[in-house]
């Protein structure tokens, strides 16, 4: 069994971001829409790469588009999760929203996707996990700095 002092550890906030983004690098490689009727497989990778593509026109491809902006934002709450927490949790937060606002429409449109989508909820859910717990250490260690100085 753990001990509390590995959920405040650079490992324990070390191993949540390696999880963050294996379980995204595995919906990559998954299809992320399957046709049953003419037996098409698209990865998902493939929508990672054409998502800009879809601000184009109007419509329902446009929604999605929208969606497909969690992908940046978790990118940039993959760089600052070290760096800069708070901006990791912002990032991660916007991330989730864009995420999570279109999955009645996303998951109504494609069969087949609810492990990709699952993936990378879950991915986007543990970068945020953990970019709250590297806030709440770095605030607790400026909190102590601080009462030291006094």
């Amino acid at each position: 069994m753990m001990d509390s002092a590995y959920f405040k550890s650079e490992k324990y906030r070390r191993d949540l971001l390696y999880i963050s983004i294996g379980l995204y690098v595995a919906a990559a490689f998954l299809p992320g829409s399957f046709d049953l009727s003419n037996t098409m497989c698209c990865i998902g990778l493939l929508f990672l790469i054409i998502g800009p593509c879809l601000f184009i026109g109007n419509g329902f491809f446009w929604i999605i588009g929208v969606f497909w902006l969690a992908n940046p934002f978790l990118f940039i709450a993959w760089y600052y999760y070290h760096r800069k927490p708070k901006a990791a949790v912002i990032c991660a937060s916007i991330s989730l929203a864009c995420w999570a606002a279109f999955l009645p429409d996303f998951i109504r449109e494609f069969e087949g996707v609810y492990l990709v989508y699952s993936l990378g909820l879950f991915s986007i859910i543990t970068t945020l996990a953990g970019s709250i717990n590297q806030l709440k250490i770095q605030r607790n260690l400026e909190a102590l700095a601080y009462e030291n100085e006094s």
